[in-house]
C-alpha cells in the first residue's frame, strides 16, 4: 500500500511541497532500484517542469531533485521581475523612458501563444 502511494505521487501545489513529500517516502522506499526512484519523481511532476528538467539531462535522482528546485526559483523570479513564464502568461512591467539623443527599437517575440513588446535603447 505505502509503495502504491509512493509509485504515484504527483506535484499538488508547490515544487518544495512535492519535493519535501517525495523526501519522506524516499527514506521508506530505499530499497527500490535508482531508475524506479527516479522515473517516480520524474512522473509526479507538473508536465512543464518535467519538460524543463528532462532538456537538462540529469544523471541521478539528487541532480533531478535539486534542478528542480532552481527551475523553480527561476520562474519566482521571472514573475517577481516582469517577465514571461514558461507557465505561458504574460505579466506586466514598466520600461524605463528612452534618454535623449538615443535610438529606440521595438523588438516583438512571440512565446506561448502571447506577444510581448520589448523595447530596446541604442546608445551612440
Amino acid at each position: 500500500m505505502l509503495v502504491g502511494r509512493f509509485l504515484t505521487i504527483k506535484q499538488e501545489t508547490t515544487v518544495e511541497e512535492y519535493w519535501n513529500r517525495f523526501d519522506k517516502y524516499l527514506g521508506l522506499m530505499a530499497f527500490l532500484q535508482a531508475m524506479v526512484l527516479e522515473e517516480t519523481f520524474m512522473n509526479g511532476l507538473s508536465p512543464w517542469l518535467k519538460t524543463e528538467v528532462e532538456v537538462l539531462e540529469p544523471r541521478r535522482l539528487a541532480q533531478m531533485m535539486k534542478l528542480t528546485l532552481k527551475i523553480d526559483n527561476r520562474e519566482k523570479v521571472s514573475k517577481e521581475c516582469g517577465l514571461i513564464s514558461v507557465y505561458g502568461s504574460k505579466f506586466q512591467y514598466n520600461l524605463p523612458k528612452a534618454k535623449e539623443n538615443t535610438k529606440t527599437k521595438s523588438v516583438t517575440t512571440t512565446t506561448g501563444g502571447s506577444t510581448p513588446t520589448r523595447t530596446i535603447t541604442l546608445n551612440k
